[in-house]
């Protein structure tokens, strides 16, 4: 767990190097807030639930400018996740409902919202029209 840790704050720093070059640069930013949940997860399990804490609000924190920004799937789903693992549920619950909304699934994400025992269904009709959007050919402006 100690390696794990360590490569994982290692790759904040990279990403907090490559943040002040980009500042406006929401990617980095999403992969920073991923990371500092991944790192409260590290910590929480080594039982220094302070250390996890600080993590997962340094995650919502990053994350909050790239949710305000738009409707990103995956940066509602990481300020949720962030929010769901400090116990802002009151926070976590407008992304929540954009997300069901959006038939947003993931296995790392079901399983945190069932750990934290909340309500989440996603919304079938828009898995159904996702996946035939998927379905359809794509075709190529370049080559008709």
């Amino acid at each position: 767990m100690a390696g794990a840790q360590v490569s994982v704050e290692a790759a904040l720093q990279t990403l907090g190097a490559l943040r002040k070059q980009q500042t406006s640069n929401p990617s980095l930013a999403l992969l920073s807030a991923q990371a500092s949940i991944l790192l409260g997860q590290i910590t929480a399990k080594r039982g220094d639930e302070d250390a996890a804490r600080t993590a997962w609000a340094l995650a919502r924190d990053t994350v909050t400018p790239v949710v305000n920004a738009g409707d990103d799937p995956n940066a509602l789903a990481t300020a949720a996740s962030a929010s769901l693992l400090l116990d802002e549920d009151d926070t976590a619950r407008p992304l929540l409902a954009k997300l069901e909304a959006m038939g947003y699934q993931t296995p790392d994400f079901g399983a945190l919202v069932a750990a934290k025992h909340v309500a989440y269904t996603v919304d079938a009709e828009a898995v159904r029209r996702i996946a035939t959007a998927n379905q359809a050919p794509v075709t190529s402006k370049m080559n008709p």
